[in-house]
């Protein structure tokens, strides 16, 4: 259920933009840390390499 508030805003509408923009934060976060494990492999593989 909606509600207004004083300033006339839907506080809904509110909540749920703040649940999506951590919801994008924390998927930047898990990139970040596949990008991270990818390099690692790739190095350790190159490392064997030489």
């Amino acid at each position: 259920m909606s509600s207004i508030n004083d300033s006339g805003e839907n506080e809904f509408a509110y909540e749920e933009s703040n649940i999506v923009g951590k919801s994008e934060k924390s998927t930047e976060e898990e990139d970040k840390k596949i990008l991270k494990s990818i390099k690692k492999e790739i190095s350790e593989e190159e490392d064997k390499k030489e």
